[in-house]
């Protein structure tokens, strides 16, 4: 949130005590330290409870339209899109960002032209640039059309000179030592985020032409270029849970063959992509056994329900595998998974909700490998039987070297889970039955 807010006026208008009622409400719902303190005061019960209260104090002063600063309004409207109402709002964030963007265009923050060190530019294109990783990820996550196109703007990217160092005592005492390493993956995760809205906009054109494999090896070493590696072992949780967090970003995958591949080698580039399918989501799952190993779920952010999907629909996947070991190994990371999804149920209403449709999908997908099993083995008796009685041959009929189960990515019950699901909060008739 540092990143949205100026640094120097958060220490200003706190230590004389002057400070902007909606921001207040949307920062303290986004902070773990107001949640700590509250709670320990017994003020709430839950962090959801705060969360939710917060909420509807903000949604009330956005409606009387309280905030007349533009600037402030953006960022109140998103940070306000972090969080469900409940299981029954129908706007969201997908509704809050789009507000954020209009508000964004009405002001011409997109437009920034000049990489201005002093002044409120600084301040205006790190909102934009927030506003596009939002964008991007809230797209991917619910396979919607993204509502910005980098060809429309021109405020450059951030950098280093976005940073604005400062020697006063309340910097000093308040500011985390690591904000600076934090910084600096806040600029890579805005570059992978600017590779990966691009993938979207060639992937998710319905009219368009497929991607190159050229472009597609061009992507894949941009994001490697922009990989994190290990630190020291000594670093703090909140930078390394954002470095864990940062990982689960950098695992994107394409299923379909680019434009381009020859007939004859289909099978081989969907087998290739089927690997890298694999390790994408061993790499993220790697990533989430880690947090959890360090007690670093409490810090996940709400991007990370939709970051932590595919790896889970890559693990439902794999569990309709012929091969035992990789069903088994599936249905170990998709627990791991679950168990992580189940811990943030604690803080966010879409982390509940993503929770139960991965988990009624786990239902279905062993309802299905059972059913399966039973057909099969029906199949081996009846034809054993036949043998016995008729002694005919059933070789032409009945291939013994055809695995039971599915090959990877085959089954029909997966068909929807290739596209990213559409809504995290589910309607009436999903709750009914889960």
């Amino acid at each position: 949130m540092l990143i949205l807010l100026s640094q120097s006026w958060i220490l200003k208008t706190f230590s004389v005590h002057i400070v902007k009622v909606n921001l207040v409400y949307y920062f303290s719902g986004r902070s773990l330290c107001a949640l700590q303190l509250l709670f320990f005061v017994n003020l709430f019960e839950s962090p959801l409870t705060f969360k939710r209260h917060a909420f509807q104090r903000a949604k009330t002063l956005y409606d009387a339209d309280y905030e007349k600063n533009k600037v402030t309004l953006i960022q109140s409207v998103f940070l306000m899109g972090h969080f469900y109402a409940d299981a029954e709002d129908r706007l969201g964030p997908w509704h809050w960002n789009g507000i954020a963007i209009s508000l964004s265009h009405t002001i011409g923050i997109h437009m920034l032209t000049s990489p201005a060190r002093n002044g409120i530019r600084p301040l205006w294109r790190r909102i934009w640039w927030c506003i596009y990783y939002r964008e991007v990820w809230l797209s991917m996550g619910q396979g919607r059309p993204m509502r910005i196109s980098l060809d429309h703007c021109s405020t450059p990217m951030p950098g280093l000179y976005d940073t604005s160092p400062s020697c006063s005592p309340e910097y000093q005492h308040y500011a985390p030592e690591e904000l600076g390493i934090l910084f600096g993956i806040w600029l890579k995760l805005i570059e992978v985020t600017r590779i990966m809205g691009r993938i979207l906009s060639l992937n998710y054109t319905i009219k368009g032409a497929r991607p190159s494999r050229a472009i597609i090896e061009r992507d894949e070493n941009e994001i490697r270029a922009n990989w994190i590696h290990d630190g020291n072992n000594d670093q703090s949780p909140v930078l390394a849970s954002h470095v864990y967090q940062y990982r689960l970003h950098t695992q994107p995958f394409l299923h379909e063959a680019p434009d381009g591949v020859p007939d004859d080698e289909q099978d081989g580039w969907k087998e290739f992509a089927n690997s890298k399918l694999r390790t994408a989501a061993a790499h993220a799952t790697h990533a989430i056994n880690c947090m959890m190993a360090e007690d670093l779920i409490k810090f996940s952010q709400t991007i990370a329900v939709l970051t932590i999907s595919p790896p889970i629909q890559i693990h439902l996947l794999e569990m309709a595998s012929s091969k035992s070991l990789s069903n088994k190994l599936a249905k170990h990371n998709l627990a791991l998974c679950l168990l992580a999804l189940d811990e943030m149920r604690k803080s966010y209403v879409s982390a509940d909700a993503a929770y139960k449709l991965f988990d009624r999908a786990r239902i279905m997908v062993e309802k299905s490998l059972g059913e399966d099993a039973v057909v099969s083995r029906d199949l081996v008796a009846a034809t054993n039987s036949s043998r016995e009685a008729q002694g005919i041959e059933t070789s032409e009929w009945l291939d013994d070297s055809t695995p039971v189960g599915h090959e990877f990515a085959s089954v029909g019950l997966f068909s929807a889970l290739w596209m990213p699901f559409a809504n995290l909060i589910p309607d009436e008739s999903l709750e009914s039955s889960f």
